[in-house]
């Protein structure tokens, strides 16, 4: 497969004549625009047309797993490799500008190899698979740009793309902030999210109202059985119907199965997701994302991470499929102990089930085969992707161990997307109001960020922009993003956003957690979308207490030293 040239050719770098017209020297790459580096890749695109090699665009150049910020044209290719023949070779740099030859994602493969898969993959899989697209990314083969391609639809989908929209409706109940004493518990994953949960389960007396994204732990799903097998029970769920996750014990539509046969009078819905066959209406255009549970009215579990197995490992069943290290995710999650709060976030959930129960089909077992099969096709190239040693050691977690603050004077907002706030959507209102007091420190653990010029983005890429004001502030900006992020793609835009100096990646990070002037603290369910922050069903919380918000950040500097890595894979 192709690779850059190793004898450092340089095309069209020279001043020479041309059918007597003299031609001008090149621009310098750093004076370039996307629009002007992309004429000289039309100018000079047979130079590209190398085996295995897939797409190219204007984009930055990243060396030595870091991103230099000089502009440069990137090239993808099927499979990167240090030696190449002559004849194969890519040119190091074309008229002065860099060329940046970069290893094709799993996506990217999927898409040359099976445009319908990738469709697929696109509209139906987790959104953390997703990538950005680029206006100038041209295919090699003919030059045409991707984004003009007609995009295939498997026939499975026409019905579903069909699929009419209702408009969201918030619960009567304000969600306000709450000021007073309440007992806290808090702990991450991978060090203690399993056992907290059950505990909190198996705790259940009367009634359990859950709110989830995936359900697909089968340990989660044997004590959640027990509990409502064993006393009359009061159980109600809303649920997502995500693509299947690379750890479940069993799929979503088993564990709804189990549960049902548990208990007869089980009330679980599938929420109004528009990408969800089990549903006629949709409201949430992605994911109904919310990771809550509320305790007899009294109590509620929130967290980052959902009833699975990479989220809340079972280390102590010692079995992989049940929890090992290797697939264990960071996340953070909280149980509070306070009616008031409780009883808000029972009656979102109740709501949203309300509103579901009308809208509940049986599904198409066609569009259900469609999405298993491209999921697959695409796991198969995530498989197959070359995996770059990471250059931090693994060390043991030590930090995410249950700390209960018994009584604690403390407030509570609470957040729920996508609901409104004050000025746009509330999650925005509070969380850029958060950012905008940090005076010393500003840390941020989340899956992903991604950036958007789409217009209906504008007020989530507002978050983005305070970030990089407090950078430039010169506020301690810390940011940790997961392996998602770590495609170059999203560094490049996170560069253009003022980010690229202030981030690492850490791998297995399911997190979204903030931490500010070691005072304040965000736990949620909210990755940072247009979708996650503005039209997706979230739910998270902020809490101003110092000994909670130093617990969280405590656990953030540990990751940050010993697990979060400067260099892209």
């Amino acid at each position: 497969m192709a690779g850059r040239s190793r004898s450092g050719s340089k095309v069209g770098r020279r001043v020479g004549e041309r059918g007597g017209a003299r031609v001008r020297p090149p621009k310098a790459a750093g004076s370039l625009d996307a629009a002007g580096i992309d004429r000289v890749i039309r100018r000079h695109l047979g130079a590209f047309r190398k085996p295995g090699v897939l797409t190219v665009r204007p984009g930055f150049e990243i060396a030595g797993g870091r991103i230099t910020g000089r502009p440069a044209i990137v090239v993808t290719v099927a499979r990167k490799r240090a030696r190449v023949p002559a004849t194969q070779q890519l040119p190091d740099e074309i008229q002065g500008i860099p060329v940046d030859v970069r290893q094709s994602t799993p996506l990217q493969r999927l898409r040359a190899r099976n445009p319908t898969h990738h469709a697929m993959v696109a509209r139906y899989g987790r959104s953390e698979v997703r990538e950005p697209e680029w206006p100038l990314e041209r295919r090699v083969s003919d030059g045409k740009r991707l984004a003009t391609l007609p995009k295939p639809v498997h026939p499975a989908a026409h019905a579903d793309l069909k699929k009419p929209e209702i408009p969201y409706t918030p619960a009567r109940v304000p969600l306000k902030p709450v000021t007073g004493k309440m007992t806290v518990l808090a702990c991450a994953s991978p060090d203690a999210g399993f056992t907290v949960l059950a505990d909190f389960l198996k705790a259940v007396r009367s009634r359990l109202t859950v709110g989830l994204y995936d359900f697909t732990s089968g340990d989660i799903l044997a004590t959640l059985r027990q509990v409502l097998e064993k006393d009359d029970k009061s159980f109600c769920m809303v649920l997502d119907h995500p693509a299947p996750n690379p750890t479940a014990n069993q799929s979503d539509e088993q564990t709804v199965a189990t549960l049902r046969r548990a208990d007869k009078r089980a009330k679980i819905d599938w929420a109004l997701t528009r990408t969800d066959p089990e549903v006629a209406k949709w409201i949430f255009p992605s994911a109904y994302h919310i990771k809550v549970a509320v305790r007899d009215s009294a109590a509620f579990w929130l967290s980052s991470g959902n009833w699975n197995v990479s989220n809340q490992p079972n280390f102590a069943a010692k079995q992989a499929s049940r929890g090992a290290y290797d697939t264990a995710d960071r996340d953070w999650h909280l149980v509070v102990m306070h009616e008031g709060l409780a009883r808000l976030f029972e009656a979102y959930i109740e709501h949203d089930f309300q509103v579901a129960g009308g809208e509940q089909t049986k599904g198409s077992r066609a569009l259900h085969t469609a999405i298993k099969t491209a999921t697959a096709a695409h796991q198969r190239e995530q498989k197959a992707q070359p995996r770059a040693a990471s250059s931090t050691p693994r060390v043991p977690f030590t930090l995410g161990k249950p700390q209960v603050f018994t009584n604690a004077q403390l407030t509570i907002q609470p957040l729920l997307t996508p609901d409104k706030g004050r000025l746009t959507s509330m999650y925005v209102d509070h969380v850029l109001a958060l950012i905008t007091s940090a005076r010393r420190r500003l840390y941020m653990q989340t899956q992903y960020i991604h950036p958007s010029d789409e217009p209906g983005d504008r007020n989530f890429m507002r978050l983005v922009d305070a970030c990089a004001d407090a950078v430039r502030r010169r506020v301690d900006v810390r940011l940790i993003l997961s392996q998602y992020e770590n495609t170059p793609q999203y560094i490049e835009l996170l560069h253009k956003a003022g980010l690229s100096g202030v981030l690492r990646i850490q791998d297995r990070v399911h997190n979204k957690g903030i931490v500010v002037d070691s005072g304040t603290v965000l736990v949620s369910s909210q990755n940072w979308s247009g979708d996650g922050t503005l039209r997706n069903r979230d739910a998270g919380v902020i809490i101003r207490h110092a000994g909670i918000a130093r617990y969280f950040e405590q656990i953030f500097l540990e990751d940050w030293e010993k697990r979060a890595d400067v260099r892209v894979k």
